[in-house]
């Protein structure tokens, strides 16, 4: 059980090496391994992790988020969805990502 959320980050390649520095006594190894949980796609110099409802939350995604916000936001595009309809958060400034990173919400019925 717990709360789950899907998540992505596209990232330029060059910066992963700064997700994965020792932050607050977490070492590197636990955000290495968090990496490592993620479908990875590599285009034109750029790296998009993605995870399919994974619980994101603990010291390990603490350590990550932490240093991913030590990265200048024109390097990264990240987009967590939670399992709450509102629960939507979108930050960084790499929009022209190659993988043109986004999330659609759509209106659907039947007649």
């Amino acid at each position: 059980m717990g709360y789950h959320s899907n998540v992505a980050l596209a990232i330029k390649t060059e910066f992963i090496p700064e997700l994965l520095k020792d932050h607050n006594n977490i070492p590197s190894v636990e955000v290495k391994m968090l990496l490592e949980r993620a479908d990875t796609v590599i285009k034109d110099d750029c790296t998009l992790y993605h995870w399919d409802y994974i619980k994101w939350y603990g010291d390990d995604v603490d350590s990550f988020l932490s240093n991913l916000e030590d990265i200048f936001s024109d390097h990264w595009y990240f987009i967590e969805l939670g399992e709450d309809i509102d629960d939507n958060k979108m930050n960084g400034c790499f929009y022209d990502n190659p993988f043109n990173l986004g999330y659609v919400r759509q209106i659907t019925f039947e007649k």
